[in-house]
């Protein structure tokens, strides 16, 4: 039973509500979080839920590996955002001759970017079994201890929590099986990427963090061994965060960061003048967003309109309804469909909330901030503020925005160099590349202060 005492220490120093640390520690500061209705309000459904996820999931073969090599890298991504992130950095580590296992989930094995050798995360009956041991054994106490998180929360969130048991388990077993000498992960605040981040710190293997998207001051601080951040503004959001209260394994790693430019492809090919990109997500309001594209179609302009992948069934069918009968609106499906080949096809870009401003801005793109949620959220990643979109307060100002000139609203090179530090630079488009040559020169035992961008935290 070494496993079930090595995770009861883990979890002792990295509860469940750490873990999942949005539902745990910020969802008093994340409306969309308490607001969102859920289809059945009860503690129960949420165990059902959980019971149903590790079902969905259950293989009769644990994750396949190479035995007989060695393995540098363990990459995870749960997300198609997240992947895309890695993809650059673990194809360069690879042409360095070192061996990288590629572990995804479902959604990202089905997409466009997945690969044959790329490994879909599977729990095995063994895993199933564990992580109720570990259930039975601290239910009560995470129960208890979730009254004092929100009033919804248990009703609501409750399988979050629950999900730890699984994954503590399922990476515990395959990180003490590959052993590699680093683990890669795009994300630090999910359930599944912070149950392995927490897993290898406590196995003593180096963790590295890849940024994947914009961050946020109610993101966890940063704990792991090498943080490859975009630029200065993921920086100075980042010390913020070290405020955040999430109760702090004492054992963990301070990083070391290297500010090293955007990971994500960006194609600097501008689309039609007249074609304009509406990319939402789910926090926008479906009947803004039909009146947002009826206005700009009105106005004489083709709509390239794009939903979020984590976007729920019901509302892609409900768009796809709104605007499949319409010639003017081109409907892009993030599946089929990559985020740098979506913005290669406009020239402008119309989105609330959302990374994308930044990545369509790096690419040539004129960016439009404009609001069609319900949620109090206004320029939650600072483009507005840092002068990276022109916010439109409403539809006329929207339309006068895309009917100016090009010099007139893009961001100068400053303000995106201040988000991504390769913008203009002769590492700009290779930030993969510069990543696995910073990681190779560590290994080699070369002092962080002698690689490029590196900077104290």
């Amino acid at each position: 039973m070494k496993w079930c005492a090595d995770l009861e220490d883990i979890l002792r120093k990295d509860p469940e509500i750490s873990l999942a640390y949005l539902y745990g520690t910020q969802v008093d500061k994340l409306p969309h979080l308490i607001n969102k209705k859920p289809k059945l309000f009860s503690t129960a459904y949420r165990l059902l839920m959980f019971i149903g996820r590790q079902l969905r999931s259950l293989s009769l073969n644990r994750t396949p590996c190479r035995p007989d090599a060695k393995i540098t890298v363990l990459a995870f991504a749960g997300t198609e955002n997240q992947m895309a992130s890695l993809v650059s950095t673990i194809d360069a580590v690879e042409n360095k001759g070192n061996h990288v296992l590629v572990l995804c989930s479902k959604s990202v094995k089905k997409s466009d970017m997945a690969r044959d050798e790329y490994v879909e995360y599977r729990f095995s009956i063994l895993d199933v079994l564990k992580s109720w041991i570990l259930l039975l054994r601290r239910v009560t106490k995470l129960h208890s201890e979730l009254k004092h998180v929100h009033v919804f929360t248990k009703k609501k969130y409750f399988d979050q929590f629950l999900n730890s048991y699984t994954f503590l388990v399922y990476f515990y077993g395959l990180l003490e099986k590959i052993k590699p000498e680093y683990v890669m992960i795009a994300n630090d605040h999910n359930v599944s990427t912070r149950c392995l981040l927490v897993v290898a710190n406590f196995l003593r293997i180096k963790t590295i963090y890849i940024q994947h998207a914009s961050v946020s001051s109610v993101f966890p601080p940063l704990r792991m061994s090498y943080a490859f951040l975009d630029g200065q503004a993921a920086l100075d959001i980042y010390k913020e965060c070290e405020l955040n209260d999430y109760g702090r394994g004492e054992e963990e790693p301070l990083p070391e960061i290297f500010l090293t430019g955007q990971k994500k492809e960006t194609k600097c090919v501008v689309g039609s003048d007249n074609c304009v990109g509406v990319a939402i997500n789910a926090l926008d309001n479906p009947e803004r967003v039909i009146d947002l594209v009826a206005n700009i179609v009105e106005a004489g302009k083709y709509v390239y309109f794009r939903w979020h992948p984590a976007q729920q069934v019901s509302e892609v069918d409900f768009y796809k309804e709104a605007f499949g009968k319409n010639a003017k609106v081109v409907i892009s499906d993030p599946a089929l469909c990559s985020t740098s080949e979506y913005i290669s096809h406009i020239s402008s870009l119309v989105a609330g909330n959302s990374s994308i401003h930044l990545e369509a801005a790096l690419a040539g793109v004129s960016v439009i901030y404009y609001e069609s949620s319900n949620e109090d959220l206004f320029d939650y990643y600072g483009y507005v503020k840092n002068g990276v979109s022109k916010h439109a307060k409403s539809i006329a100002e929207l339309l006068a925005i895309l009917d100016c000139k090009d010099s007139d609203v893009l961001p100068d090179k400053c303000r995106l160099k201040y988000y991504s530090e390769t913008y203009g630079t002769a590492w700009q488009g290779q930030e993969g590349r510069l990543v696995a040559e910073c990681l190779i020169e560590l290994s080699a035992g070369k002092a962080p202060s002698e690689i490029f961008g590196w900077t104290s935290y």
